[in-house]
């Protein structure tokens, strides 16, 4: 199947903004935070799953915007930090909870509202069972528009909002406060702590009034990750073109084929370098991943680096393929999702 390469350039309509999170919305969000994994960040199905039974029990969440929130109220925001696959065997229960209890103790004040501090693969729900908990709404935003692996790979931290204080809490109830710290020492000390409360654990983290958050966040992201998980799915069900789903995330085919190749580096970074070919053309797609896709190079030409998102696509079913699901003579196309210009602007992730 040839996809035309173009078929991405039409401008994207602004999505709805959310006002609230039910089951389906969940659902769009959790396809949505797929894509924006860039290929990495853990699925999010298992607390999409968890989101899900919180909704049904209690009804849907409320979902506002940094402007609806009084300047001095305080927002925290909320990830579960460790291997994925710990997540997938030992779902988180009630970690968030003890963890945000442990942060507003220390602070001497509570959360007018909860915001996910990636939206990008397994953390774009986290929020939704602690924020039902303490019966506060979601905020439409996050720090990073895709998924990274460490937590001061934030525009938060590039605007100088920090980290810490910040709180961790394991499934046993164990939890462990950092104090002040630097946004490198936090990742760090959070890093170190993991063995001992199990290799997963939540994170509160990034306490900080509305008013200093605003335009130091990706604005919206929750709503552009459920327009983006309903357009795919219109596409997978074969409702709608592929074009409709390209102009939704703004997104840019950049090369179909097949992998060939997959070396994994032992050392350094890339840990894994994908090769595929476009039989028709003889184009060549070098994919390089870490923990997310980080650049894809056509034909020796740089066609998309981190921090935008490098999205592959089984060409068979519109699935998203994740970098550790790749394998030789799978049929590829490749997708690059422009960075929210926060990060361009003041440097992006890389000049971390």
């Amino acid at each position: 199947m040839a996809i035309p390469l173009d078929a991405g350039s039409a401008p994207t309509g602004a999505a709805d903004r959310l006002t609230s999170l039910d089951a389906g919305a969940i659902d769009d969000v959790a396809l949505g935070a797929r894509v924006l994994g860039s290929g990495g960040g853990g699925s999010p199905q298992t607390l999409a799953a968890l989101a899900r039974a919180v909704v049904g029990t209690g009804g849907p969440i409320p979902v506002v915007g940094l402007a609806d929130l009084p300047a001095d109220g305080v927002v925290m925001f909320v990830a579960q930090v460790g291997a994925p696959q710990i997540l997938r065997e030992r779902p988180p229960a009630h970690e968030a909870r003890t963890a945000a209890t442990a942060l507003i103790r220390h602070l001497g004040a509570g959360p007018v509202a909860f915001a996910s501090l990636e939206i990008g693969g397994s953390n774009a729900l986290v929020s939704v069972p602690v924020a039902a908990a303490f019966g506060v709404p979601i905020v439409d935003a996050d720090g990073m528009g895709r998924a990274y692996p460490r937590i001061d790979q934030t525009t938060m931290a590039l605007r100088g909002i920090p980290a810490a204080p910040l709180a961790l809490a394991s499934p046993t109830g164990t939890w462990v406060l950092v104090g002040d710290a630097d946004h490198g020492r936090a990742e760090d000390v959070l890093r170190a702590a993991l063995p001992g409360l199990g290799g997963s654990a939540a994170a509160v983290l990034y306490a900080a009034p509305a008013g200093r958050l605003r335009g130091a966040v990706i604005d919206g992201s929750l709503s552009r990750a459920a327009a983006i998980g309903r357009a795919l799915r219109r596409v997978q069900e074969r409702r709608a073109p592929l074009g409709d789903f390209l102009r939704t995330g703004a997104a840019t085919a950049l090369f179909e084929g097949v992998v060939r190749r997959i070396e994994h580096v032992p050392t350094g970074s890339p840990a894994m370098v994908v090769t595929a070919v476009d039989a028709r053309s003889g184009a060549v797609l070098r994919l390089d991943a870490s923990e997310e896709f980080t650049e894809a190079l056509v034909d020796g030409e740089v066609v998309a680096r981190d921090p935008d998102v490098i999205v592959a696509m089984d060409v068979r079913s519109w699935q998203v393929v994740m970098a550790d699901e790749l394998h030789v003579g799978r049929p590829l196309l490749v997708l690059r999702l422009p960075a929210d210009p926060a990060w361009h602007a003041v440097g992006g992730a890389r000049a971390r």
